[in-house]
């Protein structure tokens, strides 16, 4: 899903994502970081897997043996659209 937010004068458009939320256990909130495309935690968003749907994030996390919980689940987050493009350059580069 995209849509247009507007920050001051600029307009920035946004992708909205599945990514799984998790917390390592050493941190109280959940939700304090990602999932990595190779399943470990990452505290930054740029490095977030992401996913079209909800079915493909679960199905990673079956995949990858991850458990859900209160400190580990599936969310939507908003990504930029020049951090999008980059995304798919790099995933075409691994192809």
């Amino acid at each position: 899903m995209w849509r247009k937010e507007v920050w001051g004068r600029a307009t920035d458009v946004k992708q909205s994502r599945f990514v799984i939320f998790t917390a390592p256990t050493n941190l109280i909130a959940p939700g304090s970081c990602y999932l990595a495309p190779d399943g470990t935690p990452t505290m930054m968003q740029t490095n977030a897997a992401r996913f079209d749907t909800f079915a493909c994030a679960k199905e990673f996390a079956k995949a990858n043996h991850i458990t859900f919980n209160g400190h580990t689940y599936i969310g939507i987050e908003d990504f930029p659209l020049f951090d999008e493009q980059l995304w798919a350059s790099l995933d075409q580069e691994d192809n």
